[in-house]
């Protein structure tokens, strides 16, 4: 039995609180929010799955004295300061937020000095990355040779995403296109968390010989956006309909890697855009002898969106007897075994939780 901590409860973690809940290995032993008037509620009230005794604190002192195997930390924030406290007091991390390859970032040796303290490990998950950036690319991997290149796309539709913060502050939605591009919300953002994975999958750990040892950088192409009147948030007369930005990971000035990522608020944006939701949300190119391609698409749900949460909310669960198996310290995916679905269960109707509790992370 795995003790879990669940670390904020916002679209995401109320999703992985319903399945610590459910898990016949997981114990669920506290439950952090961010959120004021979330405070001393019961967390199986907040995912509609009956009364559990354990109540939402927002002390994080109080959290961290809680004796606990892993702690899933959701949210939208990189918080590496927290990691490191949470790290040096005994839990392993799990996370959709960051710490995907963390050699190169410039927390690397505080989160690894954290983890060593406290003799725990830290591992990212998600969707992007998380899945389509490295664990796809390198499954097809394994069934070919002479790897010389890699191209992916995310097609994300998130017309049922409730956050706020999610969607003014990352997606632009009822505010104006920039009239620079480049400055879009999710330039940088989307820059940082790319080049984790691009820097792993360039490493002789993942694909040998076949890609250079030269430092890697990513640029991003100016994302192609598209307008309308009205707006899903009632507070500005334009918004985006559809966004595509393109990154590029470069190796000896070269391009090797390339993720396309869009964001579609419809399905009648124009060609080129996802026109309907049965186009696969993934897709995955690997040139090499033979060059392969792989399409994912998420079945049933509310939508692609929900569909996508629940990709998450999954893996995370997943990985918890992982992650307390792992050696100390800052791991990804190729420091792990093949994850597959921790348990089974009878057929059952799988409700949103967004149908509880809804409103901003935390």
């Amino acid at each position: 039995m795995y003790k879990v901590i669940q670390w904020f409860t916002g679209q995401l973690g109320r999703r992985q609180l319903r399945e610590v809940l459910a898990h016949p290995e997981l114990q669920l032993v506290g439950v952090v929010t961010q959120n004021p008037a979330k405070v001393g509620m019961d967390a199986g009230d907040l995912v509609g799955a009956g009364r559990t005794g354990i109540t939402l604190v927002a002390d994080i002192d109080a959290a961290l004295a809680i004796e606990a195997d892993v702690v899933l930390l959701s949210g939208i924030e990189w918080k590496p300061d927290l990691i490191a406290r949470i790290l040096a007091s005994g839990k392993n991390v799990l996370t959709t937020w960051g710490g995907w390859y963390m050699k190169y970032e410039p927390e690397f040796e505080m989160l690894e000095a954290a983890a060593r303290q406290g003799g725990a490990s830290l591992a990212a998950t998600g969707n992007m990355p998380g899945l389509v950036n490295e664990a796809m690319p390198l499954f097809l991997s394994g069934f070919q040779c002479n790897v010389s290149r890699i191209w992916t796309r995310e097609r994300n539709q998130p017309i049922s995403n409730t956050s706020y913060d999610q969607l003014v502050g990352f997606e632009g939605v009822s505010k104006p296109p920039p009239a620079d591009p480049f400055n879009h919300p999710l330039v940088p953002i989307c820059t940082w968390s790319f080049r984790q994975p691009a820097h792993m999958l360039r490493m002789r750990s993942a694909f040998g010989s076949t890609i250079s040892a030269a430092p890697m950088r990513t640029g991003a192409l100016p994302p192609r956006t598209s307008t309308s009147t009205g707006s899903r948030l009632g507070s500005a007369r334009v918004r985006f309909r559809g966004s595509r930005f393109e990154f590029t990971g470069i190796v000896d000035g070269k391009p090797w890697l390339v993720h396309e990522f869009e964001l579609v608020h419809s399905y009648d944006i124009g060609r080129g855009y996802r026109e309907s939701p049965d186009d696969p949300e993934f897709t995955v190119e690997v040139t090499g002898t033979p060059s392969l391609r792989l399409e994912l698409k998420t079945l049933g749900g509310v939508d692609s969106s929900e569909n996508v949460l629940e990709i998450n909310a999954q893996r995370v669960v997943n990985m918890v007897p992982h992650i307390v198996a792992a050696e100390p310290g800052c791991r990804s995916i190729l420091d792990m075994k093949l994850i597959a679905a921790g348990h089974g269960a009878g057929p059952r109707a799988v409700d949103s939780v967004d149908r509880v509790a809804g409103g901003r992370d935390g």
